[in-house]
């Protein structure tokens, strides 16, 4: 029997592709790299075809790329050695939502709109990153470690349990969802989801689908406060806005916290019109913090009241003004405030994709007191590569009320300008060098990041290794990403 005979018998024949006109697109994604075109594509739609078609692949030494989300961005999905794309998109079922527990069941291909419209009717909402691409799936986010826009602890890991079909077909449920019972059986899930004992799943986060593919995950919900305020502050100076911002985080003031730079702001304010983003551009501060004030499931305008007044004091104090927009003949109040909790909306040029069309990102996690000065590292490298000030954004999250701060540069270009890319992937590599060599932490390496970490990670990437020859001795998932 050939192997698409194979495949058909586990998915159905109109679940496979093999043509490979229907591929050819699978070897691009929005990033600046490219892959080889895959052999076939297969759509399954549960754990037990997934277990089969993994099966198959160990038997075939077929390479495997696991995918959930119907866009792409960083080149983790593109086939480095050919092989099966593992398009889990059928798989979009939020299985439940268990309101005491505040957690949410969700398959892989449940995008973002998707969940939170559903937990918005029953007064409730997941955390998300900055207005995620519609196309993009809740487990992409959550597995690539996107960074969220409420900096609080409890929300630093969103994942509580999840089951992933390993390399080998075998099946393997993480945490209190291994009990006995589970995982609809929730007891454990109220005193401890991360155990008994050892957990495995911060394994498969940053995996970048080399580990198994993941067939559910229960993510950590909240209760969504019908009244919510958007606080702007603008400077030209980096450290005194990011002095700011890091004093309303010690003082736990307010839930969405971030830092925009002027091109970013620009572009997300205009609401995807590429004509009010130019003016915009004109009007906007280097510089923006937006801080999200809401009230709590209880006494909801108490909360407000006290945390805006602490956050007036802090103003007062450092010198600096707040405003609910970003020029004074205009609000976007309602965006911030309203949509926040929801994905970029469909049917508009993507945020990022607002000045040029396409944008390269370059995201780096480090220190309070390391952060303007790797930013300023960055600037003047980009700067003697032709990127003026107002030719690429940056992306500033606090992380755990400040602990820690991730950083993420937007390059933006023209998908059709060749020159342009290769000196972006040029670039690539020697920014990253510089701010690794500085002290930057890449938590989810990718393109030039991923050699860079593991060739200055001996001890950590033989361990590596040898946890990818446990879980997948073929070979199988995803090979050539990370340093497998």
């Amino acid at each position: 029997m050939s192997l698409k005979k194979k495949l058909e018998a586990i998915v159905g024949p109109e679940n496979v592709l093999t043509r490979q006109d229907e591929l050819e697109r699978y070897a691009k994604d929005q990033s600046i790299f490219e892959g080889l075109i895959p052999s076939c594509l297969v759509r399954p739609l549960n754990a037990d075809e997934i277990r089969k078609l993994l099966r198959l692949a160990n038997e075939e030494k077929i390479p495997v790329i696991p995918v959930s989300s119907g866009l792409h961005f960083n080149g983790i999905s593109l086939p480095a050695q050919g092989g099966m794309i593992l398009d889990m998109g059928r798989m979009n079922r939020i299985i439940e939502v268990d309101l005491r527990n505040r957690r949410a069941m969700i398959e892989p291909g449940v995008k973002w709109g998707q969940l939170q419209e559903h937990l918005k009717n029953l007064g409730m909402v997941a955390m998300n990153p900055l207005f995620p691409h519609p196309e993009q799936s809740v487990m992409t986010s959550y597995l690539e470690r996107q960074p969220l826009l409420i900096p609080r602890f409890e929300y630093a890991e969103p994942i509580s349990t999840l089951e992933v079909v390993l390399p080998t077909g075998d099946l393997l449920r993480t945490g209190s969802a291994a009990s006995p019972g589970a995982p609809f059986d929730t007891v454990a899930d109220m005193v401890c989801p991360y155990g008994p004992g050892l957990d495995f799943f911060r394994l498969f986060q940053g995996a970048q689908g080399t580990l198994g593919a993941v067939t559910w995950m229960n993510v950590k919900i909240e209760y969504l406060s019908p009244l919510r305020r958007i606080y702007i502050v603008q400077s030209e100076a980096l450290p005194d806005l990011l002095s700011f911002v890091h004093q309303v985080q010690r003082l736990m003031i307010g839930n969405e916290c971030f830092i925009l730079k002027r091109p970013d702001a620009a572009a997300i304010a205009s609401d995807g019109d590429r004509a009010l983003m130019e003016k915009l551009l004109q009007q906007v501060k280097k510089w923006t913090a937006f801080i999200q004030i809401a009230g709590a499931r209880w006494r909801p305008d108490e909360r407000i009241e006290y945390q805006e007044k602490a956050l007036m004091n802090l103003c007062a104090e450092l010198g600096m003004r707040t405003r609910d927009s970003l020029t004074p003949s205009r609000s976007e109040s309602d965006l911030f405030e309203d949509r926040l909790q929801m994905p970029w909306k469909e049917g508009k040029p993507y945020w990022k994709y607002l000045r040029l069309g396409k944008c390269h990102d370059i995201a780096f996690h480090t220190t309070f007191g390391r952060l303007p000065r790797l930013l300023e590292e960055a600037a003047a490298a980009l700067e003697k590569e032709g990127f003026q000030d107002d030719s690429y954004g940056v992306y500033i999250q606090p992380l755990e009320y400040g602990r820690a701060y991730y950083s993420r540069i937007h390059l933006y270009h023209n998908a059709e300008n060749g020159s342009r890319i290769k000196q972006i992937m040029v670039l690539d590599r020697e920014l990253n060098r510089r701010l690794l060599l500085s002290g930057a932490l890449f938590n989810t390496p990718y393109g030039a990041q991923a050699s860079l970490t593991y060739d200055h990670a001996a001890m950590y990437t033989e361990t590596l290794k040898k946890v990818k020859k446990i879980f997948d001795p073929v070979g199988v998932m995803n090979p050539g990403r990370l340093c497998f």
